[in-house]
């Protein structure tokens, strides 16, 4: 009896863990592809300004806020080069490199013959959850970022993967000839690719590696360290900022560690209350300062011992785990020294959501280890099995809540891309693509003239024509009834243009993402773009709290006195239907 239960139970374990493996791959893929940025964001207004006006290689070596992205930006120069800027080329990229970075990881689980498949399982939903869950979507979202953060992680997961197969190895030159080319790679990644050198020091010493190997690997990464800080920097960076009492300030470095160490945590648990208590659990309380520092001792736990057994050979999955601890912790821990000034005067950026990249995969290696552990101490496998099995039901709400803002996110984002398609200067737009948007209108005219981006289809140019010799007598019999009104007016290249707003009547067919504004004559004055989520998927993934259908455009040289109309635009033809638009200037 007792064994049928046990074995009922591990069943259900299995089968309840492999589920929400399932749910979580499947739902994070499905808000990454629903919410992720479309068009130019961020940083890269910036690293744009940058690779715009100066060479391929200029722009490759530079280092931007610290971060060497020489492997990555091959990418993003190559589809500045020969593909227009395309976004959505780079997410695919990102993703593509994610997915394999996760493959592999799960790819070293189920090689273990140490581990039982009820272990192998868990361990294979702890990866997955990770990497998939939509806190760290301020870094997964953009097609860019996640080319740096997940070329660096794979660079990570290749060398752990080549110092598991290097002691029985046939080529060993070989084999660390790779492992150094994959520690390099994500080194000029992103800057926190440097802690790969001294985890692959710690890691080679606890499994007892020969001196010279530890010789070959410390050179190497004291060259590509040489090399790093010699390339040149696009800004200078913020560094460690200790001021006049030495010993006070390295006092506090450990608390900071703490808190991003207990970020993720701190998010999940929020997720839970209202926004108000939210805040204050993840920026003011020490909810997040005591969680990382559990969070710390458990993984100086497992570094000591480490040091202590020095038997990582044994299970990949342990040493798996164990590197991963290992690396995040050294990782997290550059990002203090290398962030303490802003970390100071700013105590809320140690809880910035684009540091929980790294500080999920610690917590994810715990739990790795952890499992890999209760397969011998086995009092250590229902608390482990608890909290993992206790963990989809804790992370569903973040998950659920940040898949649900970056929707807000990307119609944010394309509303501000039609701002400058239509040549205006709306800067309540214009902050939905960067916060500086003095660079976002700079570069951006620089793209106009490139037709780079959003500016490739080359709708800008519709502007000022007769849609009659835009769309000949292509006509599509569908109907384009929105409410609209003018929301305000703005600065414009050729004087004030009107901002529009409308909003889809229920039942509308809202397929059409694409509309001109036409004068009286027939001639195009402006473009307008909708977002809209599709019922299922409102249903299913949002809970039908999705954005509403709604159109955000411009009407330039904007004259009150006149009577405009607005068509969808769809496979090239334009609607037969039409909506007239208020012909009243709009309150200031």
């Amino acid at each position: 009896m007792e064994w049928s239960f046990r074995a009922a139970a591990e069943l259900v374990t299995r089968i309840y863990a492999g589920v929400a493996g399932a749910v979580f791959l499947v739902s994070g893929l499905l808000y990454l592809c629903l919410g992720h940025w479309q068009v130019t964001h961020l940083d890269f207004w910036r690293i744009y300004d940058v690779c715009l006006n100066r060479s391929w290689l200029e722009s490759a070596l530079l280092k931007y806020n610290g971060h060497s992205h020489f492997f990555p930006s091959q990418l993003w120069l190559a589809d500045l080069r020969f593909c227009h800027g395309n976004m959505e080329l780079l997410f695919v990229a990102g993703l593509v490199l994610l997915g394999l970075t996760v493959a592999g990881l799960i790819v070293v689980v189920w090689g273990d013959a140490q581990i039982g498949l009820s272990s192998k399982i868990l361990a294979t939903f702890v990866i997955i959850a990770a990497n998939f869950w939509m806190g760290r979507a301020t870094t997964t979202a953009s097609g860019g970022f996640n080319c740096c953060y997940s070329l660096t992680l794979g660079g990570v997961v290749l060398a752990f993967l080549g110092l598991r197969l290097l002691p029985a190895s046939a080529h060993p030159v070989g084999l660390t000839c790779g492992i150094v080319i994959a520690a390099v790679v994500s080194s000029f990644s992103f800057a926190t690719g440097l802690a790969l050198w001294p985890t692959l020091l710690f890691l080679g010493y606890c499994m007892r590696f020969r001196l010279h190997r530890l010789v070959v690997l410390g050179l190497a990464g004291i060259v590509t360290a040489a090399v790093f800080v010699s390339l040149p920097s696009r800004e200078a960076s913020g560094g460690l900022m200790l001021g006049p009492d030495v010993a006070a300030a390295f006092i506090k470095l450990p608390g900071l560690l703490c808190r991003l160490i207990g970020s993720p945590i701190a998010h999940v648990v929020g997720a839970w209350f209202d926004d108000k208590t939210a805040r204050e659990l993840i920026d003011a309380s020490g909810f997040s300062l005591y969680i990382g520092a559990l969070g710390a001792a458990l993984s100086g736990l497992i570094v000591f011992n480490c040091l202590r057994q020095r038997n990582l050979g044994r299970s990949s999955v342990e040493l798996t785990g164990s590197a991963l601890v290992t690396f995040n912790l050294i990782a997290l821990s550059l990002i203090v020294l290398g962030r303490s000034q802003r970390m100071f005067s700013i105590p809320a950026e140690t809880m910035a959501p684009r540091y929980l990249f790294w500080s999920s995969l610690l917590w994810a290696g715990i739990l790795v280890v952890m499992i890999a552990q209760a397969e011998t101490i086995h009092w250590l496998r229902a608390p482990t099995w608890v909290v993992i099995l206790a963990a989809p039901i804790v992370l569903f709400p973040s998950h659920f809540k940040e898949g649900l803002r970056w929707r807000y996110i990307r119609c944010r984002s394309d509303s501000g891309a039609i701002a400058l398609l239509n040549g205006v200067q709306d800067s309540e737009r214009a902050q939905f693509l960067a916060p500086y948007t003095d660079i976002v209108y700079r570069v951006g005219g620089q793209m106009r003239a490139r037709r780079l981006d959003f500016f490739a289809p080359g709708y800008q140019e519709w502007i000022g024509r007769s849609a009659a010799d835009l769309f000949g007598d292509r006509e599509a019999p569908r109907a384009c009834t929105w409410h609209c009104r003018v929301d305000k007016t703005v600065t414009a290249h050729d004087g004030i243009a009107a901002r529009l707003f409308g909003i889809a009547p229920r039942g509308e067919n809202t397929r059409a993402e694409l509309f001109v504004v036409l004068d009286p004559n027939g001639v195009v004055r402006g473009l307008a773009r909708a977002c809209s989520t599709s019922a299922l998927l409102n249903t299913v993934l949002y809970l039908n709290r999705a954005p509403n259908t709604t159109l955000t455009g411009y009407v330039r040289s904007y004259d009150p006195a006149l009577q405009y109309t607005l068509r969808c635009v769809e496979d090239g033809k334009l609607s037969t239907g039409t909506t007239r638009l208020p012909a009243t200037m709009p309150r200031q």
